[in-house]
């Protein structure tokens, strides 16, 4: 989207009915020549019931760029308004009503290529943008690693609701993302773990609804390149026991003592 200039720009989105938002994620550009990047520097995000954005109340952070931010608002609207008055342009906005958590785990991949393309960069909640490629984090084939794959690991096996991945956005490498297969599960091996889901190209959400303390993205191929991975839960499930045998797949009971 791209606004004219006008004062404090908006866009807004109207769910179907009030839900509590955790977790926004904004995906931006990053046209140089232009600095198209900086067109939502500075906004702020707005959740609430009220169809005046200006009147709903602040997620409280500044938004400088695309990433990750946590919210924890109820409304049934969901916006970000611009706080000067610049363009205002935007290539994404989605709202989950649970948490990121994947901050709070450990990255590792098969293969590094390079220093500058860590395992550690599809986690990274800022800076999320359309580039030339420079924020991905880059898996490459290797003679003992054929099936590339990356993952984030907890300290202990989480409910995992929903991992959402965006893929390398650099025009003609889009292949680098095609084919991913998602696992989760408490093994280090990654087809070990349960497969969720079929075979992803690009960009996709897929509902996990599993326990693990591991999260793997894989793909069959030379080369794995990914921009962001979001991994969504609604339970952190330290001081609770729960029901592992598929029956119910929710905690149980808060453990005493």
């Amino acid at each position: 989207m791209h606004t004219d200039t006008l004062n404090n720009d908006w866009v807004q989105v109207e769910l179907i009915a009030p839900a509590r938002i955790k977790t926004v994620l904004i995906v931006n550009r990053e046209d140089t020549e232009y600095a198209e990047h900086e067109r939502i520097s500075p906004s702020d995000i707005r959740v609430g019931n009220d169809p005046d954005i200006s009147l709903n109340p602040s997620c409280g952070v500044t938004v400088t760029a695309g990433g990750v931010f946590k919210c924890d608002l109820v409304g049934k609207y969901i916006g970000l308004i611009q706080l000067n008055t610049e363009h205002m342009n935007l290539c994404e906005l989605r709202a989950y009503a649970w948490e990121s958590i994947e901050t709070t785990g450990t990255a590792a991949q098969s293969y590094t290529f390079n220093t500058d393309l860590s395992a550690d960069r599809p986690i990274d909640p800022s800076n999320l943008w359309i580039s030339n490629g420079s924020h991905t984090s880059s898996v490459h084939q290797s003679v003992a690693e054929p099936n590339p794959w990356w993952g984030v690991s907890f300290s202990s096996s989480r409910y995992i609701n929903m991992v959402s991945v965006i893929g390398n956005f650099s025009p003609g490498d889009e292949r680098e993302s095609e084919d991913m297969e998602l696992w989760v599960g408490d093994s280090l091996v990654p087809t070990e773990n349960t497969r969720i889901g079929g075979t992803f190209n690009y960009k996709f959400e897929q509902a996990v609804n599993a326990f693990g303390k591991h999260v793997f993205i894989r793909r069959v191929g030379a080369t794995l390149a990914l921009t962001q991975v979001v991994v969504l839960s609604d339970c952190d499930c330290r001081g609770l026991t729960w029901d592992k045998s598929g029956t119910t797949g929710f905690p149980l009971q808060a453990e005493v003592g």
